[in-house]
């Protein structure tokens, strides 16, 4: 980890009903190897009967399961984020008009797989779900599986450059660093998930017998906060 420091100093008044101060911004930057891999998966079944919509999608997730059992892991792994039942109706133009067409209940489920960094085993996970008939869509992500103690990490990191940095100031201008006033810190939404990403063809991995161990060693995640301190100038 490391940690980039970006000062500024206000204006020190020096009348004695005001409270001198020194106001230090610190930048800390900090890279961080994706510890896990997640695969989002959908399911998608339509059916004009309901219950059947429901029986395809839950044999579809069976499907997985068994996929999943085949590469070596526990179906455990994989949990569902949602499942949206719904009517689907389509347009088709009757003569000069158009009219909203039922086609059936469309069950849509999205699912997750997680498990620790290793392209060995991502191969064979892709392997064993492009060979089942389930047939679902799905997105691979490098993340951080702790993100809060990369947050912590670089909060820290930020802290004690703006500190070493404002008593190198004062130091400097013959003051001490006195008592801290303030400490602003906006919380920004970060992305834990590395920018690699690996795109593939479903039919030319099912036509395999076993995928090939991956040589691919995914981008950082590269996280970076700001925090400001204002400080008490003593003589």
């Amino acid at each position: 980890m490391s940690a980039i420091c970006a000062l500024s100093m206000c204006a020190c008044c020096f009348s004695q009903s005001e409270t001198r101060s020194i106001t230090v911004t610190g930048v800390g930057n900090v890279s961080v190897s994706p510890d896990a891999i997640v695969i989002d998966l959908n399911l998608s079944s339509t059916n004009k009967s309901y219950s059947k919509a429901m029986e395809e999608n839950a044999l579809k997730v069976t499907q997985l399961e068994k996929a999943l059992e085949k590469a070596g892991m526990s179906k455990d792994i994989m949990t569902s984020s949602n499942l949206n039942i719904y009517p689907r109706n389509e347009s088709r133009k009757d003569g000069n008009t158009w009219k909203e067409v039922f086609i059936g209940y469309c069950c849509s489920q999205s699912l997750k797989i997680e498990f620790p960094a290793d392209t060995k085993q991502l191969g064979k996970v892709l392997s064993a779900v492009a060979g089942c008939d389930a047939e679902p869509g799905l997105n691979i992500r490098f993340i951080v599986k702790n993100p809060e103690a990369v947050k912590n990490a670089v909060l820290k990191n930020a802290a004690e450059n703006a500190k070493s940095r404002a008593e190198a100031i004062c130091e400097a201008s013959g003051v001490k660093l006195g008592k801290l006033l303030k400490v602003s810190y906006n919380i920004p939404n970060h992305d834990y998930n590395s920018r690699s990403f690996v795109n593939f063809s479903m039919k030319a991995v099912a036509a395999e017998a076993e995928v090939a161990d991956m040589a691919f060693n995914p981008e950082d995640v590269k996280i970076k906060d700001e925090v400001t301190f204002v400080w008490e100038i003593k003589d």
